[in-house]
């Protein structure tokens, strides 16, 4: 069954407030128009600023307050707007310790008064090697990007939403497992024929993922109240690549 994310009630997640963790690329400023359109206002924890967000005239990268960004994206009712109040953005040096992750949720907390929602999706991918061949400065990177930056963040937020009585406390803790990309390093190597070929052969619905269109609708309806009864869980979106994927290293 086909769907629109331009259909997508804004009521069940408009009026709350979102941290956005988007590491380097522009991954969490992709996800942070998809709520801001919804009625959402977000802080954005980037490790960079992506080419295509500006701060505003006379602020500077460098600036230590959160500062507002600026973007075009299309609203829900496919009208092109500048949208600008609704977004701040935060730097936060990934490797720093637990003291300065506290510090940067007191920080983004004090932006529009509260969190109510939090989505990680700060990661890199490992570096294609034999594993004999990878390093122990290899490993260092990708546990302390894809793992340890989460858990201090989560762990940050989650201390100060059980401050604020979040209900006992009303937090609810789930996972989005998202399928590859065309961007996939895996593929840097392929033909876009190729690539497009592999995804007929191998995955179920024919094709790769598209980010973030293929997992906002349940990243949205996870962070509405329609699921409040959903914590724990892992919902694999990924158009049936994890069915196939003993698979695919065999197509490379």
């Amino acid at each position: 069954m086909a769907g629109s994310l331009e259909s997508w009630p804004a009521s069940d997640v408009q009026g709350k407030i979102a941290l956005v963790y988007g590491g380097e690329g522009d991954e969490g400023l992709k996800l942070a128009r998809e709520f801001v359109v919804r009625g959402c206002r977000v802080v954005l924890i980037e490790s960079t600023l992506p080419e295509s967000s500006r701060p505003l005239p006379g602020q500077t990268v460098a600036d230590p307050l959160p500062h507002f960004v600026a973007f075009p994206c299309s609203g829900v009712d496919g009208n092109e707007a500048a949208v600008l109040d609704s977004v701040r953005r935060i730097e936060l040096d990934v490797t720093a310790g637990e003291e300065v992750y506290s510090r940067v949720v007191e920080q983004s907390w004090a932006v529009f008064g509260r969190i109510d929602i939090l989505i990680n999706c700060n990661s890199v991918p490992a570096t294609l090697k034999p594993f004999l061949d990878t390093t122990e400065k290899d490993y260092d990177r990708i546990m302390d990007i894809n793992v340890k930056s989460s858990w201090k963040l989560s762990k940050a937020v989650a201390r100060k939403m059980r401050e604020a009585e979040k209900g006992k406390y009303g937090i609810r803790v789930n996972a989005v497992s998202a399928g590859l990309t065309t961007s996939n390093d895996l593929f840097q190597a392929k033909s876009e024929e190729s690539v497009q070929e592999l995804a007929r052969q191998v995955v179920p619905l024919q094709r790769w993922s598209n980010f973030p269109e293929d997992i906002m609708g349940i990243v949205l309806w996870l962070a509405s109240d329609l699921s409040i009864f959903v914590t724990g869980t892992i919902s694999v979106v990924d158009g049936g690549q994890s069915l196939s994927r003993p698979r695919l290293s065999s197509f490379l």
